[in-house]
C-alpha cells in the first residue's frame, strides 16, 4: 500500500531528519477547500504518510489519513519498493541544525583571486 505521487498537487521534495521526503497539497483536506498552499501532506520513503493538520493517533486523524488513501493510494505497488519511487529532481545538500536554525545556508569558501586578476 503507497501514494500514488502523480495523483497529487504541488509536489515538492525536501530533506527531514536526513531523508528525502514528498511534501504536496494534502487531497483530503482540498476535498474541504483546505490547504491551499499546498503543504499539509507528507509522505515518507518508507511509504507511510499523514497530514500535518491531522497528525494524531485519535478517530479523526485515523479517518482524515483513510481519506488520503481512499483519493490517491494504490493497494498493490508495482513491484517496486516505496524507497526506489523518491527520484530527487535537484541535487540537495544536508544543511546543520545550527544553519536552518539561523535561516541560511551555509556559505560556499571564497576562492582567492588568482595573481593575473590582481595585475588587471
Amino acid at each position: 500500500m503507497s501514494i500514488n505521487i502523480e495523483k497529487l498537487e504541488n509536489v515538492t521534495h525536501a530533506l527531514k531528519d536526513g531523508d528525502e521526503v514528498i511534501i504536496a497539497r494534502c487531497p483530503a483536506c482540498a476535498e474541504e477547500d483546505r490547504d491551499n498552499l499546498g503543504n499539509h501532506l507528507i509522505v515518507f520513503p518508507d511509504g507511510r504518510f499523514g497530514c500535518v493538520v491531522n497528525p494524531g493517533e485519535d478517530d479523526d486523524s485515523s479517518e482524515h489519513r483513510k481519506r488520503i488513501f481512499a483519493l490517491v493510494g494504490e493497494k498493490k505497488s508495482q513491484g517496486r519498493r516505496p524507497e526506489q519511487r523518491f527520484q530527487p529532481k535537484i541535487r540537495m545538500i544536508a544543511v546543520p541544525k545550527r544553519e536552518q536554525m539561523l535561516g541560511h545556508a551555509p556559505k560556499a569558501p571564497l576562492a582567492k583571486p588568482s595573481d593575473e586578476a590582481r595585475e588587471h
